[in-house]
């Protein structure tokens, strides 16, 4: 059997892109709303204008900002939502209790319990 070998794209498939995106930027310019403070979680949208274009994109920006905000309120309720069924499944079925009692506190099982006289089948 061989060896697992490299995809043969690893090393020009970088290349590729660099090149690809320099041409793609000296006819096209980017212009997005989203917003940065963590993992872009609406897929990073972005407009792509023609540098020759004297057309404003204002008005497609907002209505983009419009959407994310939108998107932003959706994603905090639901997550809100699952958060809170989560927590209450947890204490429902007494995940730490359960886990706790046949652990320690360096997560290490405890030894195991002494069985019953006949086995413990009853």
């Amino acid at each position: 059997m061989t060896a697992n070998r490299a995809c043969p794209a690893k090393g020009i498939a970088p290349l590729t892109m660099r090149v690809v995106l320099r041409e793609f930027l000296k006819h096209l310019r980017l212009a997005s709303s989203a917003t940065h403070v963590r993992s872009i979680p609406n897929r990073g949208p972005c407009l792509l204008i023609p540098l020759e274009s004297r057309e404003r994109s204002g008005g497609r920006l907002a209505a983009q900002w419009a959407l994310d905000r939108a998107e932003d309120v959706s994603r905090s309720v639901t997550q809100l939502f699952l958060g809170t069924y989560m927590v209450w499944d947890a204490r429902r079925q007494r995940l730490t209790e359960n886990y706790f009692a046949t652990h320690d506190t360096q997560g290490r099982p405890l030894a195991a319990l002494p069985t019953q006289a006949g086995g413990g089948h009853e």
